[in-house]
């Protein structure tokens, strides 16, 4: 099982919008929302979220 994951993206605000609709459907909001990253969750998740988005362009983890 997958508690949480996250991707770096090359535009936040461009991202957050676009996956606020795409997960909107499965009942997934916005649980935190700071200048460098953002989160999602679905009701019945911890309330961090478990999908992360976060500002950067590195290949490499």
């Amino acid at each position: 099982m997958i508690d949480h994951f996250g991707i770096q993206v090359s535009n936040l605000e461009t991202s957050k919008v676009f996956y606020q609709k795409t997960l909107a459907p499965l009942g997934y909001k916005i649980a935190f929302d700071i200048p460098q990253a953002v989160s999602f969750a679905e009701p019945r998740t911890a309330p961090a979220g478990d999908f992360w988005l976060s500002q950067g362009d590195s290949l490499c983890f």
